[in-house]
């Protein structure tokens, strides 16, 4: 129901607008006309202002779309004007129509730039402007940023002594902690403020205050307390604004449907479908909730027949879920014994449900790809920083060296100093340097992108058999895999367990990558605690590759063993396979890969030998000519100071 919350909080007072603004459509159209005969659509001057801006307010109750047009070429004609102001207030009409067409992200740009001029636009539109990015973020689903600018608003409007926007302001905060967080006991004191500060100066905003603070009621389940806002809603509404009669009825449906009071539910919302017949003035929204709660009554009351024909109509709601309103019908399809409709309607929700779920989860995925690739290019930065750093102290070091020749009697021992912290910072500058070098290689050899590309083409495949959870669990696999190497990458150690399960997934995805070509079995010491021992992070997954690549897709039934054993006070990891015996005559591709990878292992056990004094013994490479078996080792201490 969070999307019907919205569309209460966002949409209620543009309904009731439109109610208020309808007139007689004969006689806007004819006005239009008018209007566009005065001015060249091709030529629009800035004497035509005024004119525009009456189009785009006819346009306002007829058509959005056209009304946003107008009001484009507003701005374009205020910009030529050169008044801050005249500006500032196009923009604000502008931004309030993306706003009803729901294009929040365009209306919040727009706004943002009458915030940036607060200091030369009036105290009245930067207040407008605060409170209509208030209600646009409530369309971005983001209510605390909404909350922030309207109290803004609110302070602003207090200031120049205009109560009745204040109480608007008040109103808009109850309203967010009622439908949109959900917390309607922190709302009601933003009510009494609203009501307190209107002082029934505007009857249209005392009318909505009380169907929303009724609301309020209903979400701390106070059925007097509702029924007694909404009955002051109506009495002003018969005096003043009949018009928003309807609205008031359905909020009366609402609050008796929800205290299960269905009798009187129904005759509220029969008595509100009633006044809205035929009348084009009133809007979707309202109608559409109608419809909701005679179908909710009807069905309580055993009256299958209307029930359907009511949910039906919601089938493409705007306001509402559309997977509640088809649980409701396949719910009523039962009861009926219409089995074959509510089976159809059933696979068709969880089709949608699933199809959902999927774009949420490949969502996630792209996400963490665009955080690779923006750390990738960070450490790019970095690495051209520290050579740059480097370049400067080479250059300080050699001027320090000429003054030191050119002064060596009378300065022998300052330079001498100066020489030696300076050769001090550019051995530490060096080493940054080699070791941020090497954090951006290793990255770059994890990240193989023929592995990635050919892991995303094996879990296309089996979405294309339809296969939802092998291809689910596969993604899953294949997001963690790359949340874990960007996470790694910034970190000196990980526990044993933390590379084990790293291993795993990797492993299983390359079994994914090669048809399944390959087995292979990790088995663990009783005696290791694999939560304490901390590894260096993906030291062995250079060998792990080499020997999948290498070792055992180069022979049938092909497998991989890796073995953590305790030795004394070191424990040691061994990777073997059952491939042929790989020697000289290799191919060089083969030879350079494994050089490379040989390479890169070495001088991370040179950098973390020297930055944490970490000592690691490597076998890069053990042969058994007999049976072909290749076998890799590392040793490294079980504790040590990091």
């Amino acid at each position: 129901m969070i999307k019907l919350a919205l569309v209460l909080l966002t949409l209620f007072p543009s309904v009731l607008i439109a109610q208020t603004k309808g007139g007689n459509l004969d006689e806007q159209k004819q006005e239009l006309k008018k209007l566009k005969a005065e001015i060249n659509l091709h030529e629009v001057s800035t004497k035509d202002l005024k004119t525009v801006q009456a189009i785009c307010k006819i346009y306002h109750n007829l058509d959005l779309d056209s009304s946003l047009h107008y009001a484009s070429i507003e701005v374009q004609l205020a910009k030529k004007m050169e008044n801050p102001n005249v500006l500032a207030t196009a923009r604000l009409v502008k931004a309030t129509l993306l706003w009803k067409l729901q294009k929040p992200e365009l209306a919040h740009r727009l706004l943002l730039k009458n915030i940036e001029n607060k200091g030369i636009i009036s105290d009245t539109i930067f207040a407008n402007t605060l409170f209509r990015i208030a209600k646009v973020e409530i369309q971005k689903q983001m209510p605390a940023e909404s909350i922030n600018h309207v109290v803004q608003a609110a302070e602003v409007f207090q200031g120049m002594k205009d109560s009745v926007h204040a109480a608007a302001c008040f109103s808009h905060i109850a309203g967010i902690y009622t439908f949109v967080l959900e917390e309607p006991k922190k709302g009601i004191p933003y009510f009494d403020k609203a009501l307190d500060y209107n002082k029934a100066k505007d009857q249209q905003n005392v009318i909505r205050i009380n169907i929303n603070y009724s609301s309020a009621f209903v979400g701390i389940e106070s059925f007097e307390k509702a029924i007694k806002k909404i009955r002051t809603a109506e009495r002003v509404a018969k005096k003043v604004r009949p018009n928003y009669l309807p609205s008031i009825y359905v909020q009366y449906s609402y609050i008796y449907s929800h205290f299960e009071k269905h009798e009187k539910s129904l005759k509220y919302a029969l008595l509100a479908d009633s006044l809205i017949k035929n009348n084009l003035n009133y809007g979707r929204g309202t109608q559409e909730k109608i419809y909701w709660y005679l179908g909710l009554n009807y069905k309580v009351f055993e009256k299958y027949d209307k029930a359907i024909y009511y949910f039906e109509k919601l089938t493409d709601s705007h306001s509402l879920d559309p997977w509640e309103v088809q649980s409701h019908l396949i719910d009523i399809y039962k009861e009926v014994g219409d089995f074959e409709r509510a089976f159809l309607l059933q696979e068709e929700l969880i089709e949608a449900r699933d199809s959902s779920d999927f774009l949420a989860r490949n969502q996630q995925l792209l996400d963490v790809v665009e955080k690779y690739e923006s750390e990738k290019n960070q450490q790019e930065i970095i690495t051209l920083n520290a050579e740059k750093e480097l370049q400067n102290n080479q250059i300080k070091t050699q001027r320090l060296i000429l003054y030191g020749t050119v002064g060596f009697f009378l300065f022998l021992i300052i330079i001498g100093v100066f020489w030696f912290r300076t050769r001090s910072k550019l051995r530490e500058t060096t080493l940054n340097l080699e070791t941020t070098k090497l954090q951006q290689q290793f990255l770059r050899t994890q990240l193989n992108p023929h592995f990635f590309f050919h892991a995303l083409t094996s879990i296309e495949t089996y979405i294309y058999k339809n296969d939802k959870l092998k291809s689910a669990g596969f993604l899953r696999s294949f997001s963690v895999l790359m949340r874990n190497i960007l996470e790694f990458s910034d970190l000196d150690f990980i526990s044993l367990r933390q590379d084990i399960d790293f291993l795993k997934k990797y492993i299983e995805l390359q079994q994914l990558n090669h048809e399944f070509k390959f087995n292979y079995e990790i088995s663990v010491s009783p005696e290791l605690n694999i939560d304490e021992i901390k590894i260096p992070p993906m030291l062995i997954q250079p060998a792990v590759e080499n020997a999948i690549l290498h070792g055992a897709l180069s022979t049938e039934n092909g497998a991989i063993f890796i073995e953590y054993s305790k030795k004394g006070d070191q424990f040691q990891v061994s990777i073997k396979d059952n491939g042929e015996a790989r020697n000289v005559t290799q191919s060089s591709t083969n030879r350079l890969n494994r050089s490379m990878s040989l390479d890169i292992t070495q001088t991370r056990i040179k950098n973390l030998q020297e930055v944490h004094g970490v000592t690691i013994v490597y076998h890069p490479f053990n042969s058994d000519m007999n049976d072909g078996d290749s076998s890799v080792s590392f040793s490294m201490p079980l504790e040590f100071k990091r």
